[in-house]
């Protein structure tokens, strides 16, 4: 990193970067003191090993306005993972990459070569009345990828979905937290995590590095035996990597109850957020039903937002277990904030069916639709996508995937643009897994 680089990063950007090269400075440490007691102990390691070779043909594979074109891409994943477990721990390591190779008029706005690493680690830790959970993350994905990684999950990151141009986004997070007196009328738990995300040689100037920190209490209470009362405390900061940023904070309370039913529980919640955005109130009452063969979620709100208007929100999830298949519904109306404190009204709905047609091979269809706008802007992104995959299991260790995606996206206000995309492919995979 040059000097000039150095002088220019603002003495709290810092302290993150020092933070973190000590986090992930010490993690081969820690993973070297747990994992050498739980193999003397009892063995409980497991290395898993994973190998997938995809085909794929796309007639605009980074869902671009106006279409880059058709290409062809063959994408090879290797990943690795080791497990180690004793009776009150586990800790997992799991890093994975691909290799890509793209051809075709569209393939130059593909990149060839590495793509997509990441790191990742959790730990648990668990006694008699408590436990202690602790993972982070390592990742880097090119800008163009993040629309196509997953492009029928109406859940993806909202503050990404007018994404444009080229460049990568690399992100870093480490989150930690503790519950207490887990088997008492009244408990405890704490939470804390820091995030730091960084964009490399983007041409979209909404995309700027940042960095951010939570943290958070609850107390959970038993009134009695079918009711229990919860309660809790979090604060929050987002602070953009430029010069003269402001830190935006954000605070925030909730209270809730859950009465046990026969047939499922009833709760009642209420949140409470502040940021320099404004204030924004959430009421809202949840049933879930457990069914003969399947389940039901229904949930009816109102959300006062940052602009003082009142929003009615609700969610509707069903799962439905046939003897050979299942069929999952859901459908979303909700305002909320992203990391970065900014408010959203988003609409969902997804539809899913899965269904056995052979002892060793399965058909799923998908339909997913996403509306996402920026309340203080005006811009709205929607997203839809159907897709379906056939898999068959070779063998024990092979399977086969064959599918087909169609995704659009279109943006209004500030990012005015419309793509779409048909992609076809076939992926081999094999999982090895052994105990040393």
């Amino acid at each position: 990193m040059s000097i000039s680089r150095l002088n220019t990063q603002t003495p709290q950007r810092r302290k993150v970067l020092r933070l973190r090269r000590l986090v992930w400075g010490i993690l081969p440490l820690v993973a070297g003191l747990w994992l050498t007691p739980a193999y003397a102990q009892d063995g409980g390691i497991v290395l898993t090993f994973g190998v997938s070779q995809r085909f794929e043909a796309s007639d605009n594979a980074d869902l671009s306005s106006p279409s880059s074109g058709n290409s062809l891409s063959s994408i090879t994943r290797l990943s690795y993972g080791i497990v180690s477990e004793t009776p009150i721990s586990r800790l997992a390591l799991l890093t994975s990459g691909k290799y890509r190779k793209a051809s075709g008029p569209g393939s130059s706005s593909i990149q060839d070569g590495l793509i997509s690493p990441s790191l990742s680690f959790t730990y648990d830790r668990a006694v008699a009345d408590a436990n202690l959970s602790l993972s982070g993350s390592l990742s880097e994905d090119r800008i163009a990828d993040i629309n196509t990684l997953n492009p029928i999950d109406p859940a993806l990151n909202i503050g990404l979905l007018n994404a444009t141009g080229g460049g990568k986004k690399r992100s870093h997070t480490l989150d930690a937290a503790l519950n207490l007196r887990q088997n008492n009328p009244l408990s405890f738990g704490f939470t804390a995590g820091l995030s730091d995300t960084s964009y490399i040689g983007t041409t979209d100037p909404a995309l700027i590095s940042n960095h951010s920190t939570r943290a958070g209490i609850t107390a959970n209470l038993v009134l009695s035996s079918v009711a229990t009362a919860r309660f809790g405390l979090r604060y929050s900061t987002y602070k953009e990597d430029t010069a003269g940023a402001v830190q935006r904070n954000a605070k925030g309370f909730d209270a809730g109850v859950d009465f046990a039913r026969p047939d499922g529980i009833l709760s009642v919640n209420f949140l409470a957020d502040r940021s320099i955005y404004g204030t924004r109130n959430r009421l809202s009452f949840t049933r879930n039903f457990i069914l003969p063969d399947g389940s039901l979620m229904a949930r009816i709100g109102a959300v006062r937002g940052v602009a003082g208007n009142t929003t009615l929100v609700g969610d509707l999830a069903y799962s439905y277990d046939m003897p050979l298949g299942q069929i999952n519904a859901s459908l979303r109306r909700d305002n909320a904030a992203g990391s970065d404190n900014i408010e959203y009204n988003i609409t969902a709905m997804s539809l899913s069916y899965n269904r056995s047609l052979t002892p060793v091979s399965s058909l799923r269809l998908d339909i997913n639709y996403s509306d996402r706008e920026q309340t203080n802007i005006g811009t709205t992104t929607t997203k839809s996508g159907i897709g379906a995959t056939y898999t068959h299991q070779l063998t024990k260790d092979w399977g086969l995937d064959l599918g087909y995606n169609h995704n659009n996206r279109r943006g209004t206000g500030t990012v005015n643009s419309t793509a779409r995309s048909n992609t076809v492919y076939m992926e081999l995979r094999r999982i090895f897994e052994f105990r040393p």
